[in-house]
């Protein structure tokens, strides 16, 4: 299971933020290096997805 933790920054009470609700997409490369083939879940907070690996992810030797 790879969890990954998106956190939001709390303002101080001097500070202000407009609000800007344009949808954005974030990609996080996940090692998999030396991961055998199967099937792995991403939880990403709370959200579970899941991905499959055909063949064992290692490095000749």
């Amino acid at each position: 299971l790879f969890t990954v933790v998106i956190a939001e920054t709390s303002l101080g009470p001097a500070e202000t933020c407009i609000a800007v609700l344009d949808p954005f997409e974030l990609s996080v490369a996940l090692n998999v290096f030396g991961l055998s083939a199967g099937t792995y879940r991403v939880n990403v907070n709370g959200t579970e997805a899941q991905f499959s690996l055909d063949v064992d992810n290692v490095g000749p030797g």
